[in-house]
């Protein structure tokens, strides 16, 4: 009994001693956003307060899934694939509907779906080509309540359309930055860059293990080849929708906007495991995320408004400059 006592004691302490540890780390890198936010933004000139009005920041966050696994298969630190699953886990929605690259095809297709494999595969990860989640609403359930995610001119339809009385079941709206999406020519030009045959493919995935990750084609011999993710994107701009080099819409037709966090000097794990940046745009959605974070589907550290809006300067600028 007494040796049994003295393992829970320690387990006590060594549990004591992390949450501190914790604890402290928060303070020190609150402090950091604070000081950068006081006394370097107004300096150095780097700070537009317009674009927080514009961008309906309420809160902004670093974010990134709680496991491990899920995590480093994903984009960006699998924020949306273990918050998916506590809304529905959680009973806040009934499903999601989200985009997915399947096998034995180059178009990516919209499921709607409250399965875990389906939405934790790494199918699901960001894809680099055409997409249109629209076409399944007509399927949607009065009965049932939604979430969806998608790029920021689907969501200003569903927001549309929401303002017509219409899919009002559709309770979340996520947005994903985008400042231009590829057409699919993109991907052959990427398959013959590793010198895979179109035929020879069984599924194709645009990102993942790890951040920023690879492009990988997995083949149908079992075999896998990759091209790392930077290198691939290098490619992308002669193959850009022409209808996206004009788009000036910013991600705010949504409860959550998501995005990688370019230039963010965030530490990331030594495994290269990424993490996301998520706005929140109203209470409600700032409420939402704090408790998936309470129920451990997620992490967040704090992310201050004008360290986010100076990870996307060039694509704010950009956006801001089309016509």
């Amino acid at each position: 009994m007494k040796i049994k006592t003295k393992i829970e004691s320690k387990r006590s302490s060594k549990n004591i001693i992390w949450k501190s540890l914790i604890f402290l780390k928060d303070i020190v890198w609150s402090f950091s956003e604070w000081f950068q936010e006081r006394f370097v933004r107004e300096r150095n000139g780097e700070y537009d307060h317009n674009y927080k009005e514009r961008l309906l920041i309420k809160k902004c966050y670093f974010a990134y899934s709680a496991d491990p696994k899920i995590r480093f298969s994903a984009s960006s630190g699998g924020f949306c694939k273990s918050f998916l699953m506590y809304l529905i886990e959680n009973k806040i929605v009934d499903k999601a509907i989200i985009t997915r690259m399947p096998e034995n095809s180059f178009s990516a297709e919209t499921i709607i779906t409250d399965k875990r494999d389906e939405i934790t595969s790494s199918a699901t990860n960001s894809i680099y080509a055409p997409t249109n989640p629209l076409d399944v609403l007509n399927k949607l359930k009065s009965s049932e309540k939604y979430v969806f995610i998608g790029l920021p001119c689907q969501c200003k339809v569903i927001k549309q359309l929401q303002n017509q009385g219409k899919y009002k079941n559709i309770e979340i709206i996520i947005n994903l930055f985008c400042n231009q999406s590829p057409k699919i020519e993109y991907t052959y030009r990427l398959l013959d860059k590793i010198k895979v045959a179109k035929d020879d493919v069984k599924r194709i995935e645009y990102r993942g293990n790890g951040w920023p990750g690879y492009f990988t084609a997995y083949l149908k011999n079992g075999d896998k080849k990759q091209i790392i993710q930077n290198e691939a994107w290098s490619y992308a701009k002669d193959y850009f929708v022409e209808v996206c080099k004009h788009c000036n819409l910013l991600p705010v037709y949504a409860d959550f906007s998501v995005g990688d966090p370019w230039g963010s000097g965030f530490n990331y794990n030594k495994d290269g495991s990424g993490l996301s940046v998520v706005i929140c745009s109203n209470a409600n959605a700032q409420k939402i995320i704090k408790n998936a974070q309470k129920k451990k589907y997620i992490h967040l550290h704090r992310c201050s408004d004008w360290k986010m809006i100076n990870i996307f300067p060039r694509f704010l600028k950009e956006k801001l400059n089309r016509t």
